[in-house]
């Protein structure tokens, strides 16, 4: 018997079993990105139902989303003038988190590029919005510089 020849098939045998458990930990941390951008689009997806279902349920905030569709449309009382705030600053955060994710590589590009386009498809259905959403990301001066709320500035 010859130990030299043993010995190799048994470093070879060795070296078979490391590079099956690299590719393993591998496929296991590929894995585990996929499902961790998928709970980020999730997420977001969520924030976006919330904002869909206010506007359907509740009266009052569906009248506010009709009166923005005004392109030069501004509030009428402090209380509207606060709904609106408040209604600006829940999308630029829906748009602001999009960023973040996609910054962060939590995000495909072509997911983001869904995020960017409803950007505009948004301040098309409510050209009044753009005033707020401005006004809000005033408040956020490194997030005015976010590729996802060009948009709004322009």
């Amino acid at each position: 018997m010859n130990w030299d020849a043993i010995g190799a098939a048994g470093d070879l045998l060795g070296a078979g079993g490391v590079i099956l458990t690299l590719a393993y930990l591998a496929r296991q941390v590929a894995q585990t990105n996929s499902i961790g951008r998928a709970a980020v689009v999730r997420e977001l997806q969520e924030q976006y139902h919330e904002l869909y279902e206010l506007v359907a349920s509740n009266t009052e905030v569906a009248e506010l989303a009709a009166r923005l569709t005004a392109p030069d449309y501004r509030a009428k009382s402090e209380v509207e003038e606060q709904r609106l705030q408040n209604l600006a600053q829940l999308v630029a955060g829906m748009y602001f988190s999009a960023q973040t994710a996609y910054d962060q590589g939590q995000m495909e590009a072509d997911v983001y590029t869904i995020y960017c386009e409803d950007v505009e498809a948004r301040l098309l259905q409510w050209p009044a919005l753009k005033f707020y959403l401005r006004t809000v990301i005033s408040r956020w001066p490194t997030a005015a510089k976010a590729k996802i709320l060009a948009p709004i500035f322009s």
